[in-house]
């Protein structure tokens, strides 16, 4: 059970309910890129249902701090790259394959959440499931991850995590009885055992910390998890939208381009009339001939 949550706290929220946490009065929210739904001490999400069906373009989420413990809403969130799931309720790798039709997220953040202690394996089977994960619980993903990670989670392993069954065993061959036997994906990748490295404990957290600094590892840590503390959206102009503003920037340049020219032309006519002594009245002709031409033009 979330640490501090009841039946009064935990809420199966709505798309309206989403719009008037954040004062959304946008009508299209495919236009919504950013939304954020931090949990607070008397509220607490523990399901998104449909909520989330009409965010198709949505990339960064932030969740943190609630008591979410299944993942099913943000199947359709294709686009999405950053998702903030601190100190929720996430309890197993079973809920956490719900990502797998999140392909593109480069930021992933479980901290605090039961499977990060119930399953030692969880950060390789987040690595192989997203091929695209950058970031995962504050510290960047390495090569040797990756590694590691098809190392582990291969052939008859992947098929298993496929057909989306938490406990289904492996076919693994014993080296004695020359048959294959069931073993669970978990203790076949216990047995598998640490692999030499070049690098121990304390130089992965060296790198870890020059990587959260920027190179800087005297400057002090700040907060990490979620800096957000209210709901908040942010909202990008649709196709539409700038598909306007630039036909009415054209229009601005075109009259200004023709401006330029009658205003040249007038000058050109002005100083011919005074040279070459030419009657006005072919002069005031030959200015609204331009004039006219200018105002069609436009």
């Amino acid at each position: 059970k979330h640490r501090g949550s009841s039946k009064r706290m935990a809420l199966q929220i709505t798309e309206n309910w989403i719009r008037e946490r954040v004062g959304l009065k946008h009508d299209v929210l495919e236009d919504v890129r950013s939304l954020s739904l931090p949990g607070t001490f008397h509220e607490k999400i523990s399901g998104l249902a449909r909520s989330l069906r009409g965010f198709t373009r949505l990339k960064n989420l932030d969740l943190s701090r609630n008591a979410i413990s299944s993942l099913e809403g943000l199947e359709h969130l294709t686009a999405l790259e950053t998702l903030n799931l601190y100190y929720n309720n996430i309890p197993d790798l079973k809920a956490l394959f719900q990502l797998r039709h999140n392909a593109k997220l480069k930021e992933l953040d479980l901290r605090l959440n039961p499977v990060t202690q119930n399953h030692h394996d969880y950060r390789l089977f987040c690595v192989h499931m997203l091929p695209s994960l950058r970031r995962l619980d504050d510290r960047p993903v390495r090569d040797g991850e990756r590694r590691a990670a098809l190392m582990h989670f291969t052939t008859d392993q992947a098929a298993a995590l496929h057909e989306h069954k938490e406990n289904r065993p492996s076919r693994y061959q014993h080296a004695d009885k020359g048959a294959a036997v069931a073993v669970p994906r978990k203790q076949l990748v216990s047995s598998l055992g640490s692999r030499p490295t070049a690098l121990d404990d304390d130089d992965c957290a060296l790198i870890n910390l020059i990587s959260r600094s920027n190179g800087d590892v005297h400057r002090a840590r700040g907060v990490t998890g979620s800096r957000v503390t209210r709901p908040a959206v942010e909202i990008s102009e649709s196709p539409q939208d700038s598909d306007e503003l630039l036909t009415e920037v054209r229009k601005v340049q075109k009259i200004e381009v023709m401006a330029s020219l009658y205003c040249r032309t007038l000058g050109l006519v002005v100083c011919l009339s005074v040279c070459l002594s030419v009657c006005p009245f072919i002069c005031l002709f030959v200015c609204l001939s331009i004039h006219l031409s200018v105002c069609l033009s436009v």
